[in-house]
């Protein structure tokens, strides 16, 4: 937003009349509150929540492959992508924790970075909430579109409450069309509000 007033660390000036102490002090306190409104909820606000978005990336690696044939299907050429590849059909499963993530934070969106060849192979992302029960709850999910080559795959518009206790984690499917198929994918970006009031740090 636009200020009402450049800061300045120059006013009042010394000379200044005593009896307008009180137009300097209201005008600093509206030049703080300006401020802090662009990365907090509410100045005014009791407790004050930040409202600064974070933005993780990770890398495919972190998680777990979920398949009896690793050895045989996973990119071993160190390029850095995931990828399955021509040996066989087979649907292949990735698993992958969201780390570090504050209770109390809000889950805006899960970004997939993947690619297929062509377009009949086809990638199916999903989002998971773990309570303590077990249970699982399926907070979103994406599939590729009709487009092959390198895209991006969003979950949006999540607006979920991070819980105490609980885990999530993100469940990607690659499904090649056929053995001669190549489905990759290279890392998944998560979105979320912090959501911790400035007093608790």
């Amino acid at each position: 937003m636009a200020y009402d007033n450049a800061w300045s660390i120059i006013i009042p000036a010394g000379s200044d009349p005593l009896n307008t102490a009180d137009n300097h002090i209201r005008q600093l306190r509206l030049d703080v509150g300006q401020r802090m409104d662009d990365i907090v909820d509410d100045w005014t606000a009791d407790p004050i929540i930040s409202n600064t978005s974070i933005i993780k990336t990770y890398h495919w690696s972190i998680g777990v492959f979920l398949d009896s044939n690793t050895a045989d299907n996973v990119d071993n050429s160190g390029d850095g992508k995931g990828s399955l590849l021509s040996t066989s059909s087979a649907d292949v499963f990735w698993q992958m924790p969201l780390i570090d993530i504050p209770v109390g934070g809000t889950l805006q969106s899960v970004l997939f970075r993947s690619y297929r060849d062509d377009a009949a192979s086809s990638i199916d992302c999903s989002l998971f909430r773990l309570d303590q029960t077990p249970s699982r709850t399926t907070l979103g999910t994406v599939s590729s579109s009709s487009t092959a080559g390198w895209h991006d795959l969003t979950i949006g518009s999540l607006a979920h409450t991070i819980l105490v206790s609980n885990a999530y984690y993100a469940q990607i499917q690659l499904s090649p069309n056929d053995a001669a198929g190549d489905v990759q994918f290279s890392t998944m970006t998560v979105t979320y509000d912090r959501g911790f009031a400035l007093q608790d740090l």
